[in-house]
């Protein structure tokens, strides 16, 4: 598998006259969109994602304290080259947050930092996102001595992934959530199972029937705004 270094592509977007002021200046519209939600609580109606709850916490956490702080999404979907041939891939695709939406979309504010062999898709996708998590951990820690655009100082370069996305296939191989015999039955919403050691399998009943007193797992309430709730 080839890897396509991060750090280097962060480097080099700092440096360039356009990109690297405006990655700069949408962090600190970042900053200060989290400065106004004191209570770390998301706004109402339809936002940019600094205004989002992963965020919010991480800049109360201190992980953005700069302008120069970078903020990522990661993204990994599968794709098929050749329909007669099958050949699959699954490529890992890095993009700078920070960027205005009408340049963050374009080529080269976007980096495929890795992607599987093929010629099928891969048993153990996690395995493909080792190289990269441990540039993020040093992203993390801070690489210092880079140049920015239009500043005479260098600064330590800080990256933070706030978002990670996938398509269905994906994300049930990242998340083990494949079949019965998944870790986790639904994504959006946690709901306790009882593992049955004979199959290996996870099953999800409303009432744990292995517990004395038959401990309720999960019910369903009527609700006034959509029909139906399942509460946990």
């Amino acid at each position: 598998m080839a890897y396509w270094p991060l750090t280097g592509w962060l480097v080099n977007m700092l440096s360039d006259p356009t990109l690297g002021p405006d990655i700069m200046a949408g962090m600190n519209r970042a900053r200060q969109a989290a400065a106004t939600c004191a209570g770390g609580k998301q706004t109402e109606g339809l936002q940019g994602w600094y205004h989002g709850l992963v965020f919010l916490a991480a800049a109360r956490a201190g992980l953005f304290t700069k302008d120069t702080d970078i903020a990522l999404s990661i993204y990994t979907d599968g794709f098929e080259a050749w329909r007669q041939g099958g050949f699959q891939g699954w490529p890992i695709i890095v993009t700078v947050f920070n960027l205005p939406p009408g340049a963050r979309t374009r080529n080269v504010c976007q980096i495929v930092v890795a992607s599987s062999p093929g010629p099928r898709q891969p048993v153990d996708l996690k395995s493909f996102l080792h190289p990269l998590a441990e540039v993020l951990n040093e992203l993390a820690r801070g690489i210092p001595g880079v140049r920015v655009a239009g500043t005479s100082e260098p600064v330590v370069l800080r990256a933070h992934p706030v978002q990670s996305t996938t398509d269905m296939s994906a994300g049930e191989k990242l998340l083990n959530t494949t079949g019965s015999g998944g870790y986790s039955s639904n994504r959006g919403r946690e709901f306790h199972g009882v593992h049955h050691a004979a199959s290996n399998h996870h099953f999800f009943p409303p009432v744990d029937s292995t517990c004395p007193h038959g401990t309720v797992l999960f019910a369903v309430h009527c609700s006034a705004k959509d029909g139906r709730e399942l509460r946990p």
